[in-house]
């Protein structure tokens, strides 16, 4: 199993380490979820998210590959921009969410989710037949995730200029060459540090050290978090079969690239939804929805809101449901009515 520079911080402060997809990370600390929750939304949390994956392409070649498997419009994009968006296959459908993050003219270098990153690596392979363009260096980095609303003034200790939202910086800062971006997963104000491995404990105990009101979070946090803020996850809202299109996400493939993986004249045969259920029970990935008695969709991804004091859900549906009419969800052979809302649950 993999570990992180960071490791064995986590196990002398007490963490409770999980594996996830074959990383060692704390899912929360001595305090729990609930609190590490709740620090970010007043405060301030950092979280140890370095299983996450950064691949450069580099060169006037490694773009034009890029051109053909990303999203996002990279030509449009400015130096020092980031853009949310997917690597896509020919047919549309989603290999991977990533970040890109243009660091100059011929170079971007894109995040991509731990647990897909040798799943990328043999789909850019398999694309463009071994002669894919891309440097992996996901083992040289180690990322962390600086959120919440005292951030915006607590980086000013580190880095004193105003980020934009969705803009990055690369430099030396206290000694240390990193990245940071305006980014987050959280849905709060906040920021995400990209360091050599040899340097991120000196980065998690420069923002720790920023003030006692910033508090480590483990992963348990950062789920109901992003839940919370609306945002998917693959592995449930995203996956191998559906398209940007199917999930309502259709705002970060542009028109004029639609063609280029057969999405012009596509219509969606699903979309997501967000609801609440009202009774004392929480939505689970996997329970069935139903309307008038006929399985409709599921819950991709369930949680306890600990803002909203509820159970709150993710489900992918069918395009065709009627959103007018009664939907419930049924847990342990029970139905509960939900009552859709319009994502994000919180709103900020």
């Amino acid at each position: 199993m993999n570990t992180t520079a960071l490791t064995s911080w986590h196990e002398s402060h007490h963490a409770k380490m999980i594996d996830f997809f074959n990383t060692l990370l704390p899912v929360h600390y001595e305090h729990g979820i609930i609190a590490e929750h709740e620090a970010v939304r007043t405060h301030a949390g950092i979280f140890d998210v370095s299983h996450m994956g950064q691949l450069f392409f580099k060169g006037h070649s490694a773009l034009d590959q890029a051109r053909l498997i990303l999203s996002m419009d990279i030509d449009a994009m400015s130096k020092n921009q980031v853009k949310y968006g997917f690597i896509l296959r020919e047919n549309g459908t989603m290999v991977d969410d990533v970040l890109c993050m243009k660091t100059c003219d011929d170079e971007i270098l894109l995040i991509v989710n731990g647990a897909n990153i040798t799943k990328v690596m043999a789909f850019l392979n398999e694309r463009f037949e071994g002669q894919a363009f891309v440097e992996n260096d996901s083992d040289l980095y180690s990322v962390i995730a600086f959120q919440g609303p005292l951030t915006e003034s607590l980086i000013k200790k580190i880095y004193p200029e105003t980020l934009d939202y969705y803009t990055f910086v690369h430099g030396t800062f206290h000694n240390i060459e990193m990245f940071i971006s305006r980014t987050g997963y959280t849905g709060e104000h906040g920021y995400e540090f990209i360091m050599a491995n040899r340097d991120a404990q000196k980065v998690w105990d420069l923002l720790l050290g920023l003030s006692d009101q910033v508090m480590p979070c483990g992963l348990g946090a950062r789920d109901s978090l992003r839940m919370e803020a609306g945002m998917p996850l693959y592995g449930h809202e995203l996956n191998d079969e559906l398209t940007p299109l199917d999930v309502n996400l259709g705002f970060f493939l542009p028109k004029h690239r639609r063609h280029l993986f057969n999405l012009h004249e596509f219509t969606p045969s699903f979309k997501r939804i967000g609801f609440v259920l009202n009774d004392k029970v929480i939505p689970r990935e996997g329970y069935i929805l139903t309307q008038h008695g006929q399985e409709v969709g599921k819950v991709s991804s369930g949680t306890f809101s600990p803002s909203l004091k509820r159970g709150i859900a993710m489900a992918i549906v069918k395009a065709s449901v009627n959103m007018e009419d009664a939907i419930e969800c049924v847990i342990r052979s029970k139905s509960y009515p939900i009552e859709i809302i319009k994502l994000p649950f919180i709103k900020k």
